[in-house]
């Protein structure tokens, strides 16, 4: 005889506190129960029931405590063990960097307020901040109006050097939870010229896109001026000049017949010049002498 060999595949997953603990779901599972790590806790937390889960994935706790881990067993709809997976929980190890005068916040990744104890590690001191949710440290001179507490973060005000250390966060039954370790440092110029950089980089193709545009409205207008101006086939009205209906207004007047006019005395205006013929008489033509009579 053979030794019976269990089919059932069990599987480890190692999930950080505070995060989403997914498992893979197939199609032939109808339940999903749960036993944790002390069997204190026998539960089902599932059951399909027709549901049809997305690429047969199920997120089955958001925010995962100490308290989720254990074993996750699958079930078919004879109740029969299909896989299992044995969840570990882990606590958080962090490295934060805050500029004096700027906050530190501290995230309670997943437990309560109420549950959470908050310890300051610096040079061989321990202060105690935070108490079952409590900023007891806020009668401390080091910290008077520096705590403050959310729902979800811890909060250390107004930083500076003598906040630098490592930041503690504990559950009731004293597990670690997480580990911040702060830096204090001001921020270096070579950071703000990467923000601005990348501001840059953001900005530009908008910039392109709008000209872009812009030009695309501009053509367009100019196709329709034109075809509007093709379309049109009436004459465009060219304005005239005006029309004089009195000569005279233009043109000097004629003579009276039998009066001679004489041209008016040459002004001199101090230049050389050809004096006029002292005895130029207007009724002799000399521009053809001898086709006509003189007078003496």
């Amino acid at each position: 005889m053979f030794p019976l060999v269990s089919a059932v595949h069990a599987t480890q997953k190692e999930v950080l506190h505070g995060n989403d603990l997914t498992l893979d779901i197939p199609d032939r599972t109808e339940k999903l129960k749960f036993i944790s790590d002390d069997e204190k806790r026998h539960s089902t937390i599932w059951v399909r029931n027709g549901k049809v889960l997305k690429g047969q994935k199920l997120r089955v706790v958001s925010h995962v405590t100490f308290d989720h881990a254990g074993t996750y067993t699958l079930l078919n709809a004879w109740n029969n063990e299909i896989s299992s997976y044995t969840v570990k929980v882990k606590g958080k190890n962090k490295t934060m960097k805050c500029a004096p005068g700027e906050t530190l916040d501290i995230s309670l990744e997943g437990i309560k307020l109420e549950n959470a104890t908050l310890f300051f590690y610096n040079n061989g001191s321990i202060v105690t901040l935070v108490k079952s949710g409590e900023p007891v440290a806020s009668r401390d001179p080091n910290y008077i109006n520096r705590l403050k507490v959310t729902s979800e973060t811890i909060n250390v005000l107004n930083v500076n050097v003598s906040d630098v250390g490592e930041y503690i966060l504990k559950d009731p039954k004293r597990r670690i939870v997480s580990k911040s370790k702060l830096i204090v440092e001001r921020h270096s110029p070579t950071s703000n010229k990467k923000a601005l950089i990348a501001l840059v980089l953001l900005v530009i193709p908008v910039i392109i896109c709008c000209y872009c545009m812009m030009k695309i409205c501009c053509t367009d207008d100019k196709s329709n001026t034109a075809n509007t101006n093709t379309l049109n086939g009436q004459p465009e009205s060219v304005p005239m000049c005006q029309t004089v209906t009195d000569p005279s207004q233009c043109y000097p007047t004629l003579p009276v017949q039998g009066q001679f006019q004489y041209p008016p005395p040459p002004q001199w205006n101090g230049q050389p010049a050809v004096p006029p013929y002292p005895n130029c008489n207007p009724l002799m033509n000399i521009a053809s002498p001898g086709l006509y009579p003189t007078t003496a």
